[in-house]
């Protein structure tokens, strides 16, 4: 494999006690040296995520990367050379096939990226807010004793009591929604860790990790105007509305009395009408466009999110769910290397719709033996076994079971 050829490169065997990384059962994990048996060139390691010891062959060894003397730690003054540094770390131990190392790697990245920090504290600043279940985008607002005003939801719930939720505040947790160059590395970080889990076999985890990024791309998105004020962007296109409509209710309130004797004005009445229906018509399909258009837009980043996604949640047995994320995939696709995979995201989910079925039938198959091999008065007979052990001999009652 891929991992079993990068750590045969390896170094020198290192001494008894030294921290190592040892190739087991297709993967790499970290462990300590206990004992070095040159006769036999096996060694004894003992691991260091659940303490079990194994005898593995010399060549399944090697030292750690010498970057990882020091601990996962994203900080310094310069953020985006500091999160990048991580996330090259933690490809490296990915290729390593040590996923475990990797998360870490990526988890500093992703605190240092998600912090609140002083260049977050600025009017407009996007965040993700968690109310209740439900992700939230969310800005900073132009008083710095206020909550941040939540915007729209981007992760389950739906609109509903919005209005009321926006004036509550949010009251979960909240990230920074980090824009540009930061941005794509902030949701290419949770991307990242969500192969690792879905390499170490925590699929609720690599769902999570998936929903934020997925969060994340969403809330860069053009569908709230940032900063929004009281009467601005839709606002005030549906104040501009309400009044063309006022004005053509007092248009024909006051006009058809005249109309009555004037063809000239009947004529401007007309055409005053028209021109307000046309009007509507333009606002609506303007709108409609610009949310198909925030809906579909194309983003490898996103399409990467639902992938992911799809793939946890067939190890997860949802499906459906796995189904709709296939969908959501395609629509922001925007590399044919991507509609490849999501080819092969879709064969996994009709194979296993396949072995749910295959499992349903030999259920039944059991099922069918079972119930042939009883006796037609052996349910009967349990039946009354059990009424035999309820009744009181003494005074021929049955007592209720507690």
């Amino acid at each position: 494999s891929d991992v079993a050829a990068v750590m045969a490169i390896a170094a020198p065997l290192p001494s008894v006690g030294a921290s190592v990384r040892v190739l087991w059962q297709n993967a790499a994990r970290r462990a300590t040296l206990a004992c070095v048996n040159d006769t036999e060139n096996t060694v004894e390691v003992i691991f260091d995520d659940d303490g079990s010891e194994a005898q593995v062959v010399s060549g399944d060894v090697r030292s750690l990367e010498a970057f990882e003397t020091e601990p996962a730690a994203c900080r310094g003054p310069d953020l985006e050379q500091e999160a990048a540094r991580c996330r090259e770390e933690g490809n490296c131990l990915f290729r390593l096939g040590d996923a475990a190392a990797a998360a870490e790697r990526y988890s500093a990245a992703i605190a240092a990226l998600g912090r609140l920090d002083e260049a977050c504290q600025v009017p407009g600043q996007r965040l993700l807010a968690e109310v209740g279940s439900v992700l939230w985008v969310a800005e900073q607002p132009s008083s710095g004793t206020s909550q941040p005003r939540l915007l729209r939801p981007v992760s389950g719930g739906s609109r509903r009591g919005q209005a009321a939720k926006t004036a509550d505040g949010p009251s979960g947790k909240m990230l920074a929604v980090r824009s540009g160059l930061l941005g794509d590395l902030q949701a290419a970080l949770y991307l990242n860790r969500a192969r690792c889990w879905l390499a170490l076999g925590s699929a609720a985890r690599a769902v999570q990790d998936t929903g934020i990024a997925a969060a994340l791309r969403h809330a860069c998105s053009p569908g709230e105007p940032s900063g929004g004020g009281q009467f601005s962007g839709s606002r005030l296109q549906l104040m501009g509305a309400g009044k063309l409509v006022l004005g053509i209710l007092v248009a024909c309130t006051l006009g058809a009395p005249a109309a009555e004797e004037s063809q000239i004005t009947l004529l401007v009445l007309g055409l005053a009408i028209l021109g307000g229906f046309v009007y509507l018509g333009a606002l609506l399909r303007q709108r409609f466009r610009s949310h198909i258009e925030t809906e579909q837009r194309k983003d490898a980043r996103l399409c990467t999110s639902h992938f992911l996604r799809g793939r946890a949640r067939v190890l997860q047995g949802r499906l459906s769910a796995a189904e709709a994320d296939l969908a959501a995939a395609k629509a922001s696709a925007e590399e044919p290397k991507q509609l490849a995979e999501l080819g092969k995201l879709q064969k996994e989910i009709l194979e296993a719709r396949r072995g749910n079925k295959r499992l349903a039938k030999e259920v039944a198959k059991w099922c069918d033996a079972a119930m042939a091999k009883a006796r037609p008065d052996a349910f009967a007979a349990a039946a009354m076994q059990d009424l035999e052990t309820r009744v009181d001999p003494h005074e021929d009652t049955a007592t209720k079971a507690r």
